[in-house]
């Protein structure tokens, strides 16, 4: 374990405390398992990079610091998750928003929304826009993203 780890280890527990939420519902805010999250807690494993900008939007400051700890290889992104998909997962877990309300404001079925999720679809330039304001997502950015592809 390095240096920096005690002192992520301590900025998760404290992000955990100030959200007020059980380990269970705490990990499932950041999209992993209850042993992911009290790994991290415990300084044993740091979290991906997708689940860093998920702590860092519930206050996390400290440094992520991979070189010596393993990253949690649950929360790593699926070969086939598209960066479009990626981002919209990513968003929507920092805006605390379940896929089936996003779906629901968007207008479509959450099966549909949850392919764009996976990169097994992609929306239409209608729905894209659509999307894009509900999540509060930049349309450049999101441009990028599903240009980009895979990631």
């Amino acid at each position: 374990m390095s240096a920096a780890q005690p002192s992520l280890a301590a900025e998760i527990r404290a992000a955990k405390a100030r959200s007020r939420l059980s380990l269970k519902d705490f990990a499932a805010r950041v999209g992993v398992s209850p042993n992911a999250a009290r790994a991290w807690m415990k300084g044993e494993r740091v979290p991906s990079a997708e689940a860093e900008v998920i702590l860092v939007g519930m206050g996390v400051k400290a440094s992520f610091n991979r070189s010596r700890v393993k990253t949690d290889r649950r929360f790593r992104a699926k070969p086939a998750q598209t960066a479009f998909g990626n981002l919209l997962r990513v968003t929507r877990i920092v805006r605390d928003l379940p896929a089936k309300v996003v779906a629901k404001k968007v207008g479509i079925d959450y099966s549909a929304y949850s392919a764009w999720e996976r990169g097994q679809a992609t929306p239409g330039a209608l729905l894209f826009v659509l999307v894009c304001e509900v999540l509060d997502i930049d349309l450049n950015e999101a441009a990028r993203a599903l240009k980009k592809g895979t990631s």
